[in-house]
């Protein structure tokens, strides 16, 4: 086993600067999953600050009114005070500014919808957009209401009630969460599928290409001891290597989440798929070494793979975010299938989970593994016959 211990020796003097990127990645990946699981769920419906200036005293500018009283905090102005609420919309005082033009309700019965309002707010913030839409909602309704040939009393009582029987919004969160509160253990395994590339990719390659300098590789093929039974040793020692990483990051995630999270159903499962991931980082780890990269260039892929791959999977933004074009160049790499297992998972993705689609994206990263180890053993044998050639 000589092979086998010189990797790990190897490994021991390169540990340091290795444990640095390792601590600072474990506490990344717990402060991103903690922040990513906040920013999920803390935009919540509340009561804001909104100007009113209602130039038309109607019945149904002031039945608008009354409905924007009651969800936020309105403070009706006059016509002289509206060079105020520019100054309370640019210093933040207020989150929105609605005018209602004189002849409001005259445009509203004949069905006009364009220009009925006067609409004033911050750019830098939601929350005059999020008010807006419900402006905006409540002006479809009552149109609605009024073309089905409802008096305009009854067209505003009915809209009015239409609103209020709508179910309360508490939180907004990720696309298609079926409504369940999101673990903040599922963005901790979705982001370590970037850490996996980037750890093993610069750690174990910096280890690996150590066996393919010239002079050493020299020394090695001079013993008694096989290319074969060397490949394996060095093969196996890689992948306990790898395995080691790997369970230290299932620790972290043992430790901070609890064993009730990570030995259920759901973090089993998560488990199961970050290992198939692990094997497909192992081969295409062995596949870059093959090139035997230096230090800057070694960088340079692990910067590229890692993060290129976790942009255009679904890492870092949401597979729900993404246009169909990326997702279908992002189906041709191993990290979306993983991510997308996640998301099967823990319900935050639109497709229901069956195990059949868990499956089918754990099938194909093993697919991915198998396709690199195999070009990793063919590389491998042309390199050694070129060399003897």
């Amino acid at each position: 086993m000589q092979a086998f211990k010189s990797f790990f020796k190897i490994a021991k003097k390169k540990a340091p600067s290795l444990t640095v990127y390792a601590i600072i990645y474990l506490i990344l990946i717990v402060v991103m999953s903690n922040v990513s699981m906040d920013d999920a769920t803390n935009f919540q419906m509340s009561s804001l600050n909104v100007a009113v200036i209602d130039e038309d005293h109607s019945t149904a500018s002031e039945a608008l009114v009354e409905y924007l009283g009651s969800i936020h905090t309105v403070e009706e102005f006059s016509d002289a005070n509206e060079e105020q609420i520019q100054d309370n919309l640019y210093y933040g005082m207020i989150s929105y500014a609605l005018i209602i033009p004189e002849g409001f309700e005259e445009k509203l019965l004949a069905g006009e919808t364009e220009n009925l309002l006067q609409e004033g707010m911050s750019h830098q913030s939601a929350d005059g957009y999020y008010i807006d839409q419900q402006v905006n909602a409540y002006l479809t309704a009552c149109s609605l209401y009024l073309n089905g040939g409802f008096e305009l009393k009854d067209a505003l009582d009915k809209t009015s009630d239409s609103i209020q029987d709508l179910p309360e919004v508490t939180v907004v969160a990720d696309e298609a969460s079926d409504s369940q509160e999101v673990s903040s253990a599922s963005y901790y395994f979705q982001y370590l599928a970037y850490f996996l590339l980037t750890i093993l990719l610069m750690g174990m390659t910096s280890v690996l290409i150590v066996f393919r300098q010239e002079d050493r590789e020299r020394r090695i093929n001079c013993s008694s001891q096989p290319m074969l039974v060397r490949n394996i040793q060095i093969s196996l020692a890689a992948i306990v290597y790898s395995i080691s990483m790997w369970i230290l990051f299932l620790l972290v995630a043992f430790f901070i989440y609890g064993a009730d999270e990570i030995l259920g159903q759901k973090g089993l499962l998560c488990i199961g798929n970050s290992f198939a991931f692990l094997l497909v980082t192992i081969a295409l780890t062995l596949f870059i070494s093959l090139f035997s990269p230096g230090g800057n260039a070694l960088n340079m892929i692990t910067n590229i793979l890692g993060l290129g791959m976790s942009f255009l999977c679904g890492v870092f933004v949401s597979q729900s975010y993404l246009s169909q074009g990326v997702l279908n160049v992002a189906r041709f790499l191993p990290v979306y299938w993983y991510v997308r297992a996640n998301n099967l998972i823990y319900g935050i993705s639109d497709e229901v989970f069956t195990r059949d689609s868990y499956l089918m994206c754990i099938g194909i990263q093993l697919l991915f593994a198998i396709a690199l180890f195999v070009a990793y053993l063919v590389g491998n044998k042309q390199l050694k016959q070129k060399k003897n050639g």
